[in-house]
């Protein structure tokens, strides 16, 4: 099966700041897109990296065990 990059345009969802917490994003994944990055119950463990040059942010799979 060939891979092809996928773009999904999504809303990051976004929950008030209240006297406990601070105001928080965040963004749900498609599950076939997690199951494609064999991302499971036991290793959920991700990178982040993050351009400000570009804007852009990507995330990928971190295969090193803690």
């Amino acid at each position: 099966m060939e891979k092809k990059i996928i773009v999904k345009k999504r809303k990051l969802q976004y929950r008030q700041p209240n006297s406990k917490r601070g105001g928080q994003y965040s963004l749900s994944f498609p599950l076939d897109l997690i199951e494609d990055m064999e991302i499971n119950a036991e290793d959920r463990n991700i990178e982040i990296i993050y351009n400000p040059i570009l804007k852009e942010i990507k995330i990928k799979k971190d295969n090193n065990k803690e």
